[in-house]
Parts: C-alpha cells; structure tokens; sequence
C-alpha cells in the first residue's frame, strides 16, 4: 500500500483535522490497518488570496516543489486540504506525475450519490465565490447553487481568517448566521466550502446538512486505497451530513 501524501500548510490546522479524517474513516483494528500517511504542513507559503488579487508573491513555485516532494516519496495521490488553493491545481498538476484529487468534483458527486437535493449552497472564500470554484462542479451534476450576497460573503471571508487566528467563537457566529441566510434562499444542503468552516460549524445546530469536502475527500481516498490494494470498501459509509451530528 502507498501512502498518500497532504500539500499542507493553508491552514496549519485544517491540515491536521485532514489527517485525522483519513484515520476516523478507516476500518482499522491495528496500527498497519491505517493508511500510512505523508504530510508536508508548509505554513511558510505566500498568501493565496494577495497572489490571487495581484497584491502578493504566488505559492505556486513553492507548492509545486512541495507536490514534486511527496511524489518522489512514494505517495499515489496528494490532497491539498485548502479550497481556495484549487484555484491553482491546474498550473501544479503537470508539474507531477500523481493525481491531485480535487475538492470540488469529489464533494459534487458525493452529494449526488448521497442525497437527492437540487439546491445546494456554499460558503467560501471570496476566490472560492468569485472564481466559482464550486459552482462549477455543482452545475456539472446538476446542481442549483446558491451563494452568499455580497455584504455576507465578505463577512465570510473575515470570519474565516479569525478562526485561523484562533477566535473560534467569533468566527462561528458569524459563519452560522451566513449558511442560516443561504438555508433561507433554498439551499437543502450547504458545502463547507473552506477547511476552516468544519473547524467550528457543526450539522445539529442547523436545519439542513452541513457537507465537509475534506471528509468527502476522505472518504475517496479510502476508496481509491481499497481499490489499490483489491478490497472493496463498504457501501454503507456516513452520510457527509451526519459526521459532526
């Protein structure tokens, strides 16, 4: 079995809840059941959002040396548990010779083979709304996605970086009020669409599912590792809106 390898760093936190979601979904009675597990937590990359808006130096050279890393230890696939950081898959993946599994098309069809909803909503970052990162995805499985208006997704994108800075509470307020007005225009689900959301968010304090793309990205490196080895892994997994219930 080859490990996996995490492109780490955005945020230093949310990397480490990525690992342990790979150990929470694993069926293990043994320490080599696990699936052995590479991570490169590289908190010193440039800022995304300032290299995104033009006001910053890109991650993008250091990020590729970083998947270039893990790919010359071994790793089958690299996660990169950070949303935003989608925006730049496409300029790091010819780079290697492993696949990068991407958030957004993993998380779609998840909720399409998990749910019959037609609305779905998603909380982000501004790149993560105004690139469309997710709408894109969705719409492809045919999803309606429903977006924060423009006061709340900057609101968002605060209440983001305070939970990086460790205000938890502070943040949480405000992301509960958001997803709560996206739940008020429809929205049967909504994706937590940054890997700071499910850090602080939790599915019983609201009235539709609360889905975790890292978790959905969990689940399908269980599967692709199963796969890998010629097991089958059980059909009967945790709905995405049931993990943190």
């Amino acid at each position: 079995m080859k490990p996996i390898g995490i492109l780490g760093g955005m945020g230093p936190e949310a990397t480490n809840q990525m690992a342990q979601l790979l150990f929470s979904v694993t069926p293990a009675g043994c320490d080599q059941d696990h699936i052995p597990i590479l991570v490169w937590n590289n908190s010193l990359l440039p800022h995304r959002l300032d290299a995104i808006w033009g006001d910053g130096e890109s991650p993008v050279p250091e990020m590729i040396k970083m998947a270039q890393q893990l790919e010359m230890c071994g790793v089958s696939h690299i996660i990169m548990p950070c949303n935003t950081a989608h925006y730049f898959i496409s300029e790091i993946q010819p780079n290697i010779t492993i696949p990068i599994l991407n958030f957004m098309d993993v998380t779609s069809v998840h909720i399409k083979q998990h749910y019959s909803f037609k609305k779905v909503g998603v909380l982000g970052t501004n790149v993560t709304t105004k690139f469309g990162l997710y709408r894109a995805a969705l719409e492809k499985y045919g999803f309606e996605v429903v977006d924060p208006c423009e006061e709340d997704q900057q609101a968002m994108t605060d209440a983001i970086y305070l939970v990086k800075a460790g205000q938890h509470l502070a943040g949480k307020a405000i992301m509960d009020r958001v997803a709560d007005s996206l739940i008020m225009k429809g929205a049967e689900c909504v994706v937590m669409g940054c890997t700071e959301i499910p850090l602080v968010m939790k599915n019983e304090e609201h009235s539709v599912p609360l889905v975790d793309p890292s978790y959905c990205v969990a689940l399908e490196t269980l599967r692709l590792v199963k796969e890998e080895v010629g097991e089958v892994v059980s059909s009967e997994v945790v709905a995405v809106g049931e993990l943190n219930g």
